[in-house]
């Protein structure tokens, strides 16, 4: 994204439309552009609770005030609106002196989703989709992150998978069948490929998956295996799969 590469998300529902990833991003929009209101309307109801007619009734508001939507908010006769705006306020001045990964904490503290941080059954996915924004926000230069929100909220359309002239981004689960002139095999480190701590059968699955995305490359195979990787938002260190070992691909590591 920040090198202006064309990318497709291949099959399955693109992942800056899910509704907890949309109002990540939405919430930044509002904060750095207080009169958006298209990014005001994608996060104000997130708790479900308030009614239709009040939003109209705030909007007609907004409309004849010359102030922006957080002051706006916190002169409304509506104390729900209210405490939204000076939470929004709030977030907002602490941004210039806070870090990406204290950006982000706040913003998720805002709209409720710390709830999500439990990662349990019933949450993960979203706990997994948060995650992973997570790891990627932090990594953006914190005066790039404007123009990174911005081209989010501009392209943050489902993606045709049949599209040409970009580079597919997929998983090796959604790899299978499929064949790509050049392939780029990215995260093939021990504790990722294959996970910790897993069972014998679990490992024997694990060793098909990674011989799957070895084998989707017709003619060129780029295999990453990065010394550090952010996971959940924590700076870790990794070594190389044991799978590369075993196929010879890659020596012993020390």
């Amino acid at each position: 994204t920040n090198n202006k590469i064309p990318y497709q998300i291949y099959g399955g529902h693109p992942f800056f439309s899910y509704k907890e990833i949309k109002a990540i991003i939405s919430t930044y929009a509002l904060l750095f552009n207080p009169v958006d209101w298209i990014a005001f309307s994608n996060i104000y109801n997130i708790s479900g609770r308030i009614e239709a007619l009040v939003l109209s009734e705030f909007q007609n508001y907004y409309k004849t005030t010359n102030k922006n939507i957080f002051e706006s908010l916190m002169t409304f006769n509506n104390p729900t609106f209210v405490n939204m705006g000076f939470n929004l306020k709030a977030i907002q001045e602490h941004m210039q002196f806070a870090t990406q990964e204290q950006i982000f904490n706040m913003i998720l503290e805002y709209l409720g989703f710390n709830k999500y941080i439990k990662e349990n059954s019933k949450q993960k996915e979203k706990y997994d989709r948060i995650m992973a924004f997570k790891d990627l926000i932090i990594n953006v230069n914190k005066s790039d992150t404007l123009a990174f929100i911005n081209e989010l909220m501009l392209n943050n359309e489902p993606i045709n998978s049949s599209q040409d002239g970009c580079v597919s981004l997929l998983t090796v689960h959604r790899a299978k069948g499929l064949e790509f002139k050049v392939v780029f095999f990215i995260g093939v480190n021990e504790g990722i490929i294959p996970p910790l701590k897993i069972s014998a059968e679990a490992l024997d699955e694990e060793r098909r998956i990674c011989y799957v995305g070895i084998t989707r490359a017709m003619e060129r195979l780029y295999i990453y295996s990065s010394e550090i990787h952010y996971i959940n938002g924590e700076k870790k260190s990794f070594l190389p799969s044991s799978f590369l070992i075993e196929s010879g691909l890659f020596g012993e590591v020390d």
